[in-house]
């Protein structure tokens, strides 16, 4: 069977897309609208602490500039805690990291007040942001003691939309962290972020209308099914929505701890290929005008856990995406110590994917789709155009393309550069 190639006139001439989604903005934006947030495992201890204190370097070189702390159940009134914490955010501001922490009420009768208070000493440690965690569509009313704004009609699966944790009062932390800011400096101000997970486009429009957040991030594209047109149509949707505000997007990733989702028409993906559809989305997502927010275990690679009894999963063959996910940061970078300066390896290729990122400004860059022929995703960057194979079948680049990076390796058949299945490839037009 003859390859599918790249045949479009814009994709070979370096035309401008056939539907724009993104305007690279005439004004700098706020430091939060183009973070690559380094999201940690839940930090229950004051050891934990210490553990990532210990490890900023490798957030650093990894090429994020943000660091979100999940220790939701820990409050910096104790000694101990505060201290761990204030070392954790002198070593990160001496490398250019800023830090967001999640703060949460400890209990669902916290009031106001008291989880003001408790921001108010996150604040005073030096932080650059108060995270609310994750407001999400549930059937369960009570579920994470989230108060309700509407319930799913009885015998509907429709998500029950969750404003923000009971005691936590979103006007009142605005002004709180106003305090805190620069009105001169946008990259001094300190910024209120969260999360939804699993809520139609209509309950996350509203959400973003209420504009209490700084930065929302959300699954959507994460779930999106592994489908050209169905992953055009997400970008579409999520930038339609986002533009009339003046926003930016906020990107949660997949890991192997959540496979991405299947058309109802394809085969169920192996671990391996649902590896390489993790990376070539973890760097989408990375390339995409907006915020990205990267859980830790995302250097692996999206691996899958093995099952019950079974060996294997992992960068080294005895970790995986779980394991990392829940565990230390010692523990990950001695896993990922093999894959260092291996350019093949998935640690190095999604530090190259950061590093496009800034080097590119495609955090706050244009962005088209472009009309192809093939079963693939193509847009258009401000000067290179980025591929996503989405199909069963290898696609051939235009002869005229040169692949300058890619999240898997590509290969040369009959004189042409060939993308296997499930790859993002950043192409340069000669």
């Amino acid at each position: 069977m003859p390859l599918a190639t790249i045949t479009t006139d814009a994709a070979t001439t370096g035309s401008r897309a056939t539907r724009m989604l993104h305007r690279r903005p005439k004004t700098p934006m706020p430091w939060w609208s183009t973070a690559a947030v380094y999201e940690t495992a839940e930090l229950r201890t004051v050891a934990a602490i210490d553990d990532v204190a210990a490890h900023v370097p490798h957030v650093a070189s990894l090429g994020c500039d943000t660091l979100l702390l999940t220790a939701p159940e820990l409050d910096p009134r104790h000694r101990q805690v505060a201290d761990a914490v204030g070392a954790v955010v002198r070593r990160a501001h001496r490398r250019a990291l800023r830090v967001v922490a999640s703060v949460l009420p400890i209990h669902p009768s916290d009031t106001d007040a008291a989880h003001l208070s408790r921001v108010g000493r996150w604040l005073a440690l030096g932080v650059d942001g108060i995270d609310l965690g994750i407001a999400r569509g549930t059937s369960d009313p009570g579920a994470l003691g989230l108060d309700q704004a509407d319930a799913a009609a009885p015998g509907t699966t429709t998500p029950t939309l969750v404003r923000h944790p009971r005691g936590a009062d979103p006007g009142a932390l605005q002004a709180r962290l106003a305090e805190r800011g620069s009105g001169d400096r946008p990259d001094a101000e300190a910024a209120l972020t969260g999360a939804v997970r699993g809520l139609d486009l209509a309950a996350y429009t509203e959400v973003l209308h209420e504009d209490w957040l700084h930065a929302t991030r959300d699954d959507r594209l994460a779930r999106t099914s592994w489908d050209a047109p169905a992953v055009g149509e997400t970008l579409a949707q999520v930038f339609g929505v986002h533009e009339p505000l003046g926003a930016r997007p906020a990107w949660a990733l997949a890991t192997g701890r959540h496979p991405v989702p299947t058309p109802t028409w394809a085969h169920r993906p192996s671990p391996e290929e649902n590896a390489r559809r993790v990376r070539a989305m973890t760097a989408l997502s990375i390339m995409l005008p907006g915020a990205v927010y990267l859980r830790q275990g995302i250097e692996l690679g999206g691996q899958i856990a093995p099952e019950a009894g079974a060996t294997g999963g992992g960068t080294s063959g005895t970790h995986s995406d779980d394991d990392a996910a829940t565990g230390s940061l010692a523990a990950l970078v001695a896993a990922l110590a093999p894959d260092r300066h291996r350019d093949d390896s998935p640690y190095e290729r999604l530090r190259a994917w950061l590093r496009l990122r800034r080097e590119l400004g495609t955090a706050s860059g244009y962005l088209g789709v472009l009309d192809v022929d093939v079963d693939a995703l193509v847009l258009a960057l401000d000067t290179r155009h980025l591929v996503l194979t989405l199909g069963p079948d290898p696609v051939a680049v235009p002869l005229n393309a040169l692949v300058t990076h890619s999240s898997a390796g590509v290969l040369e058949e009959d004189g042409a550069t060939v993308l296997e299945p499930g790859t993002a490839a950043l192409l340069r037009i000669t």
